[in-house]
């Protein structure tokens, strides 16, 4: 039966919008990024106003609950310094329910900070969450007694036990960089898996029909499975080619894409 045009059409119109899905997602990523660092920036200048705009039009770029979070404490903080309190606490409550440990992105006064970190003990509480441990207070030095100068030194005792000695210095060992794939390499990397996959069902249909008109008879269909062959032919090419456009589009944004390092830490035992 020879294949619908249609058919063929509607494969490489999926194949062609998997391909342009991965430049829109690296666009709306670098539009968030330009839209939030002129948030931060007015809000600087004290322009608030103008500061919220910006975040505005970076929320309708979040796609992932960490851009969500940043969008929700920068408004909390530029809604504090408008003297909004309600609202200010309210965008930290929305952040810190998607991210209970979330710091704040700016400096900010003491009284923010304070609202802030009361803010993460109710949601904490809400969460059923056990609150972090206080810090302990350091306990004041002991201040030798100079107000007795006659005292003298008393005689060693021979048979006490001599001091522990403290273990040596261990270094330790360097967590490697976490690297992480950018979206746009995942996406391309998926369409070229995807065309790859669907190449080949191409492939093995044409060389089917190929086998199917060598060993017919009848001219008829013989010329229709030869029409068949050389249509899956052509769309397996193109997949083909899709895939390796795709997997060197992956390869490139990959390499291009800043990477992210975890610093090294040295433990030293005691």
């Amino acid at each position: 039966m020879p294949r619908s045009p249609l058919h063929v059409r509607l494969v490489l119109a999926l194949c062609i919008l998997a391909v342009t899905a991965a430049p829109r997602a690296a666009h709306a990523q670098d539009a968030f990024n330009r839209y939030l660092t002129a948030a931060v920036r007015l809000y600087e200048s004290l322009e608030y106003e103008r500061a919220m705009e910006q975040l505005q039009r970076a929320k309708g770029l979040a796609r992932d609950m960490k851009q969500d979070v940043a969008i929700a404490l920068h408004e909390g903080i530029i809604l504090a310094d408008m003297g909004k309190r309600e609202q200010s606490q309210t965008a930290f409550k929305t952040g810190l329910l998607l991210d209970p440990e979330a710091k704040l992105p700016l400096a900010v006064s003491p009284k923010v900070e304070r609202d802030f970190e009361e803010m993460r003990a109710r949601v904490n509480k809400e969460l059923g969450r056990a609150p972090p441990p206080s810090p302990k207070e350091p306990k004041p030095p002991v201040i030798a007694n100079k107000d007795r100068p006659e005292q003298q030194a008393t005689t060693p005792d021979l048979n006490a036990p001599a001091p522990a000695t403290p273990p040596p210095y261990v270094a330790g060992v360097a967590e490697p960089s976490r690297m992480r794939m950018p979206a746009t390499s995942m996406v391309l990397a998926g369409v070229g898996v995807a065309a790859l996959g669907v190449g080949t069902v191409f492939g093995l249909q044409s060389r089917s029909s190929v086998n199917e008109a060598q060993n017919t008879p009848f001219q008829d269909v013989t010329r229709s499975h030869w029409e068949d062959a050389r249509s899956s032919a052509n769309v397996a090419n193109v997949l083909f080619g899709t895939a390796g456009l795709a997997a060197v589009g992956a390869v490139v944004t990959w390499v291009l894409s800043p990477k992210d390092s975890a610093p090294s830490t040295a433990k030293e035992t005691q």
